[in-house]
C-alpha cells in the first residue's frame, strides 16, 4: 500500500512539473500564475502544496531536472570510446542545444529575471558543478590526442564555463538581433579554440546551420 500511494504521489508531482513547463513555455513564467497551473491539472491548492512550496519551487525542480538530463547526456558522450576529443566536444554543443532548444525563450526569460537572481546563481553552480568534470575529461583525453595544447585542464575550462555564463546573462538583450548574436557566437567560437589551442573551426557547419534555425525560428531581424 505504501509503495502504491509512494507512486501516486510521484506521478502526481511529474504530472504537475510538466504541465507547470508546458504553461511556462507558452505563456511565460511571469505570466504563469498557480491558479493556472491548478485549473490545467485538475488540482485543489492543497494538491498544489503538497508537492511545492510555491512557483518558484516549480521552477527550481525543472531547472533541476533540465540539468539531469544535459549531465545524463554529456557523460554518455564522454563514455564513447569511439569519439575523438573534438568530436565529443561538438557532439556536448548539438545535445545541449537540442534538449533546451524547446525551452529557449522560457530560459531567456528566467536569466532576464532580476527579481530573483537566485534562479540564475543555481543554474550557473548546478551546471559548473555536474558539466564542469565532464568536460575536464574531455580536454584531458584532446591533451592525450595531440588536438588541444592546455596546461591547466580544470582551470581553463572553469574560466571558459564563466566567460559562457558572462554570454548567456546579456542573451536577453541581444537575442533579437541577428548581428549581435552572430558577432558573439563567433567570438565564443574563437575564445574556445584558442583557448583550448585547437587548430582550425572544430566547430561544424551543422552547429552554424543550428544558429541560424534558432534565428529564423525567433523572428530575429
Amino acid at each position: 500500500m505504501a509503495i502504491c500511494q509512494l507512486a501516486k504521489v510521484c506521478s502526481t508531482k511529474n504530472d504537475l512539473l510538466h504541465i507547470a513547463e508546458e504553461l511556462f513555455v507558452k505563456n511565460g513564467y511571469t505570466k504563469t500564475s498557480i491558479e493556472d497551473i491548478l485549473k490545467r491539472a485538475k488540482i485543489s491548492k492543497g494538491g498544489f502544496y503538497h508537492h511545492f512550496e510555491s512557483k518558484g519551487d516549480v521552477l527550481h525542480a525543472l531547472i533541476d531536472r533540465e540539468i539531469h538530463l544535459v549531465t545524463q547526456e554529456v557523460e554518455k558522450i564522454v563514455r564513447n570510446n569511439q569519439l575523438s576529443a573534438l568530436e565529443k566536444m561538438e557532439q556536448y554543443s548539438l545535445r545541449a542545444w537540442a534538449l533546451l532548444k524547446p525551452k529557449g525563450k522560457l530560459f531567456l526569460e528566467i536569466f532576464h529575471q532580476a527579481k530573483d537572481p537566485f534562479i540564475n546563481e543555481e543554474i550557473f553552480n548546478e551546471l559548473r558543478s555536474h558539466i564542469l568534470p565532464l568536460l575536464v575529461k574531455i580536454v584531458e583525453q584532446g591533451i592525450r590526442e595531440g588536438t588541444m595544447t592546455v596546461k591547466y585542464p580544470y582551470e581553463t575550462v572553469d574560466s571558459l564555463m564563466m566567460i559562457r555564463e558572462g554570454l548567456v546573462r546579456v542573451m536577453p538583450e541581444i537575442h533579437q538581433n541577428q548581428q549581435k548574436m552572430l558577432r558573439y557566437f563567433m567570438a565564443d567560437k574563437e575564445i574556445v579554440c584558442r583557448t583550448l589551442g585547437i587548430k582550425g573551426d572544430f566547430i561544424s557547419k551543422q552547429l552554424e546551420s543550428i544558429l541560424s534555425a534558432h534565428l529564423k525560428l525567433n523572428k530575429v531581424k
